[in-house]
């Protein structure tokens, strides 16, 4: 790790939770005058979710200077001004209805990602509702349908990530294992309770570098800021990248720069030191 803040980046990658919000699920003031000064600088700043579009609170998709926006683990990537699709890295629909099955078979949870909604069926939100009550996770925006593989069948090109929930830790092994030996996915986690799968070599990283070939910005010249292994291929995309204080210890070893938690303000800490080496 080193100890200080390369100057030349032009684009700042922003996992949501567990780094850019706090605990509550919020943006600090210190946070939203941070990257309003790196904007203001010519930096792009880009928030890098799992979650889908609708399910991004209305205060990041609002944040002075966003344009763009990664949703979905990577799986897509919007540009806000027209809510316009620039990319999309759909999941082969044969992996997903393989994987979908193995998961019903297991009694494992599966919905699928579109880069704007997640789909699930009604008993499968009603049961990831009581395993995560306590957890923001379980009130972001679903859309219902009785039939999620024939749904997939139907829409064959629309998934690009699979988020699998489970109740048994030895459930959720045993499929790691099953997922990890197939070769045709990416697969990260977010928690202890689920898995997320993604097309191969792209996740968060993959599509910031395609959003970079857009934008003009080569990965040397992005930041990235994350907590979780879900954020793993973003760090490792990127020529900075930062750990919350608050981030896994698999996340911290990639970092070159960790920062304070997400409670203490950690993204404007490191946001702040990067736009007071920029130019004028």
């Amino acid at each position: 790790m080193v100890n200080d803040i390369q100057p030349d980046i032009r684009l700042i990658a922003l996992d949501l939770d567990g780094t850019l919000l706090d605990s509550k699920k919020h943006i600090s003031d210190r946070n939203r005058r941070a990257l309003a000064a790196a904007a203001q600088a010519g930096i792009y700043v880009v928030p890098c979710s799992g979650r889908a579009l609708n399910s991004i609170p209305q205060e990041v998709l609002q944040l002075q200077g966003v344009r763009y926006v990664v949703t979905s683990g990577g799986g897509a990537v919007y540009d806000l001004t027209d809510r316009r699709l620039l990319d999309i890295c759909p999941l082969p629909a044969n992996a997903v209805q393989q994987i979908l099955k193995y998961c019903y078979a297991t009694g494992a949870m599966g919905e699928c990602y579109t880069g704007e909604k997640a789909i699930s069926e009604p008993a499968t939100i009603a049961r990831m509702k009581e395993l995560v009550k306590h957890r923001d996770f379980a009130f972001l925006e679903r859309t219902p349908t009785e039939h999620l593989i024939q749904w997939v069948q139907e829409n064959p090109h629309q998934v690009v990530k699979l988020n699998l929930m489970f109740r048994d830790p030895a459930l959720r092994l045993a499929l790691r294992d099953w997922l990890s030996a197939r070769g045709d996915i990416l697969l990260t986690s977010a928690s202890a309770l689920n898995l997320e799968v993604n097309t191969l070599g792209v996740g968060k990283g993959g599509m910031l570098h395609r959003l970079g070939r857009i934008l003009g910005v080569a990965p040397v010249q992005m930041m990235a800021c994350g907590d979780q292994l879900n954020d793993r291929p973003m760090l490792q995309a990127v020529g900075f990248p930062v750990a919350m204080g608050n981030a896994v210890p698999e996340i911290k070893a990639l970092a070159k720069y960790i920062t304070a938690t997400n409670d203490e303000d950690g993204v404007a800490q490191v946001v702040e030191k990067l736009t007071q080496k920029k130019p004028g």
